[in-house]
Formats: C-alpha cells, structure tokens, sequence
C-alpha cells in the first residue's frame, strides 16, 4: 500500500496524552451526565463570558446581540463540547506504546472508516429528519466522527491482537 506521506513525517502526541484523553471525555461525558440526563441544576456554569459574537435573540437571558460583547450563557455545553473534542482529539493522535507501519495502517483505516460513517449519516439526516430533530443530528455529528474513530481503531487492534494470540499457538 502506498501512503502520501511517510510514518516519520506524522507529528503524533506523547503516550501519556492518551490518558489525559480519556480523562477529560470522562469529565466530559460526567457534564453531560447532569446537564441532560440528571436534568441537574447547574445554575453556577451561568457566567457572563467574552463572545466574538452574541446574536439577539429574544428568549436568551442576555438580549443584547453584537460584535465582541460580554454576554450570560450556560457553560455547561460549551464545557462538555471543549472536553470533549480536547479529549478526543489526544486519544486519537496519541503514538501508541510501539507505533509501526502496522498501526499506521490502522489509523488510516479507522479514519477512512470514521468519516465514511460520519457523512453516511449526515447524509440520511438530510434527507429522513427536519426540524429541531436534525439540528440535534447535526450538532451531534461534531463527536461522531471522534467517537466512530476511536471505536474503530481499538476494534482493529484489538482484533488484530486477538489473530496473533491465534496464529502464535
């Protein structure tokens, strides 16, 4: 198989990034945890924040809109959502403990994959769901192709791990 570009030419993060990774999904996933599905008051992530651009919108707590203003907003999805793709984004492009042309191929295959599905769905949203309902598809479809990665590619290898336990016995 021929690549563009060589394995040593790919700036990937340390290991130990991997755990850092999965540290901040984990705190990301606990905010989502309370904010949606606990339905916890998280009234103390309601801050007044700096915003390049703030919309005026009626229904907000802040209906003053323009360009670089301060504006009272509900932190926690904006927390969950940079946890989560920081989070991500060093489990995904983390070296492995031994990172080869083996691993390199994995990683092009999860990400192939990855976006395939990804734009799959976004593509049966845009013709199956409207409304409200596929605003949701759509801003979930930011983490989906994080999620379908990382799912993918620890698929891979663990089912490569699982053929050579078989071929060396």
């Amino acid at each position: 198989m021929y690549y563009i570009c060589d394995l040593k030419s790919i700036v990937l993060f340390p290991n130990y990034f991997k755990k850092i990774g999965w540290v901040l999904i984990v705190a990301a996933l606990g905010i989502w945890l309370c904010s949606e599905i606990l339905d916890l008051d998280l009234s103390f992530l309601t801050l007044k924040v700096p915003a390049i651009y703030s919309a005026d919108y009626p229904l907000t707590s802040d209906p003053k809109g323009g360009w670089f203003v301060y504006t009272t907003q509900d932190m926690a999805y904006t927390l969950f959502s940079v946890f989560f793709i920081v989070g991500g984004l060093l489990v995904v492009f983390a070296r492995e403990q031994v990172e080869d042309e083996f691993i390199h191929s994995v990683r092009h295959s999860a990400l192939i994959w990855a976006v395939s599905i990804n734009y799959l769905l976004l593509l049966l949203a845009f013709l199956g769901l409207y409304g409200p309902v596929f605003i949701d598809v759509v801003i979930y479809n930011v983490y989906s192709i994080l999620i379908i990665y990382i799912l993918r590619f620890n698929y891979l290898l663990r089912i490569s791990k699982k053929r050579a336990l078989v071929y060396e016995e």
